[in-house]
């Protein structure tokens, strides 16, 4: 699914995967701008991994670490964003004998969503904001209600 790694720093570059990949988008800088100013205004401290058109990730796949509470690491490059994971569960420590507390704000998170009119994914740890879709390929699209 994933293509050539190229510097998407260039439009021009971004431009040709978007082509030649047969693309189309469904966000704009507008829209992310907005999304990301509403999910910055949650309380908790949500989890993010960005995912690029040419199949890059940030945070990268063999870092120690695969999401990130860095939020304004994802503002900039949004044209070459294919999609942005958004791990909802937030674990709170009880102690050293105790499982710690998962909350999940996957209903707050899809209410901003909905909100902001972005195309979303359920995913088993939250939810996943499309940038692009891919002429020809299903997605299951989560159905605000």
């Amino acid at each position: 699914m994933y293509w050539e790694f190229m510097r998407l720093d260039l439009k021009s570059n971004i431009i040709k995967l978007i082509d030649s990949n047969g693309l189309f988008g469904v966000m704009n800088n507008t829209k992310w701008n907005n999304l990301l100013a509403a999910l910055s205004d949650i309380d908790e401290l949500l989890s993010y991994r960005v995912t690029y058109i040419d199949g890059s990730t940030w945070p990268e796949s063999d870092s120690s670490y695969q999401y990130t509470s860095e939020l304004a690491q994802i503002w900039g490059n949004f044209r070459a964003i294919h999609f942005i994971d958004i791990d909802a569960r937030i674990s709170h420590s009880r102690g050293v004998l105790l499982e710690p507390e998962v909350l999940d704000h996957r209903d707050k998170v899809i209410a901003i969503c909905k909100e902001q009119n972005a195309k979303i994914s359920l995913t088993e740890c939250g939810v996943r904001v499309w940038g692009y879709f891919q002429h020809g390929k299903d997605i299951e699209m989560y159905k605000y209600t």
